[in-house]
């Protein structure tokens, strides 16, 4: 074999080694820009979901409130004809407004704890993370 040959043997290898290797990166491209849409597109639905739910659990709370409003005026004219000191009555509605206030602060700031809007997306931008990462470390001959 001469020279001229064993060059040309070379070429083609490298020629066909830069082809696979195009391909490979071609591939990966392509890949990595699937992954990138579908990660937008779960968190969109995340948003969406969090947003309808969010909203579902504002109109259930105003619907309450009015309800217990109503109720406690209620309760509070009632109150306030039946005792004849009406400081005192006055006083105990105070004390029970103050109470539900607590109550219903310390609810809403549990339920503003659980709102995690992203909460699966950040998750499988991990893995996706990790896997790439996988993927880019050579394997071990």
């Amino acid at each position: 074999m001469t020279t001229d040959e064993s060059n040309g043997s070379d070429a083609e290898v490298s020629e066909a080694q830069l082809e696979g290797t195009g391909r490979l990166i071609h591939s990966a491209i392509d890949k990595a820009s699937h992954l990138v849409a579908s990660e937008i597109q779960l968190a969109k639905q995340e948003i969406t979901e969090s947003l309808h739910a969010a909203v579902g659990a504002l109109i259930g709370g105003v619907v309450a409130v009015f309800g217990v409003i109503a109720f406690l005026v209620m309760a509070i004219v009632t109150l306030v004809v039946a005792v004849p000191l009406h400081w005192v009555a006055a006083l105990g509605c105070a004390a029970l407004f103050l109470v539900i206030a607590i109550v219903g602060a310390l609810i809403a700031a549990r339920r503003l704890k659980r709102i995690s809007p992203l909460r699966q997306t950040l998750q499988t931008i991990k893995e996706d993370v990790q896997w790439g990462k996988q993927q880019l470390t050579p394997e071990p001959k």
